[in-house]
């Protein structure tokens, strides 16, 4: 039987998330309600979530796609 290897992505959390953005944590919150392309978090508890670095990226991405750059 072969198994299959899976990629695994690390889950940030706010600070790391506003630290790859460049962003402050208050900022961070702020993109998460206002901008409704920001990517959807990941449930890791009752009250904590995270998100994929994939799916930042890529809404990096669609940004510098609308932007022109």
């Amino acid at each position: 039987m072969k198994l299959e290897s899976t990629r695994h992505e690390a889950i940030w959390r706010m600070k790391p998330l506003c630290s790859h953005l460049g962003v402050s944590v208050s900022q961070g919150y702020w993109l998460r309600k206002n901008d409704p392309a920001f990517p959807k978090p990941v449930r890791l508890g009752r009250a904590a979530v995270g998100f994929l670095p994939s799916d930042i990226d890529a809404w990096l991405e669609s940004k510098k796609e609308v932007s022109g750059h």
